[in-house]
């Protein structure tokens, strides 16, 4: 069962995540690398997360090492939308980091597949 959805926003050097655990969003930055990602696992530890649902914005090959530790963690992710489409998206709800947007758009989505 998922315990929280994930927003992770992208970039060749780091990225910024926005974790969504019912009680309050806590947002954090991480380097893009495999110290990065392990980092990543440690600090939804600390939050006691036992399975999180991660969406990812699309940036090409750079989020591919992010996706595949989450995956041996044991965690979820979903497959990214284009970035034009949370561009077009963040300026019609006027969002300004691509994380919070993901993970609030990722909710139901987990909410379902956590139920199955």
């Amino acid at each position: 069962m998922t315990d929280a959805v994930l927003g992770i926003d992208v970039s060749k050097n780091t990225f910024d995540t926005n974790l969504g655990a019912g009680i309050k969003a806590r947002s954090q930055s991480f380097a893009n690398s495999p110290d990065g990602w392990h980092h990543l696992i440690a600090w939804l530890g600390e939050h006691k997360i036992g399975q999180v649902h991660a969406c990812l914005e699309a940036t090409g090959r750079h989020g591919l090492g992010i996706a595949l530790a989450l995956h041996e963690a044991g965690h979820m992710w979903t497959p990214p939308f284009g970035k034009g489409f949370y561009e077009r998206l963040c300026k019609t709800v006027g969002c300004s980091h691509m994380s919070g947007l993901c993970a609030r758009l990722l909710w139901p989505l987990a909410l379902m597949v956590s139920a199955d």
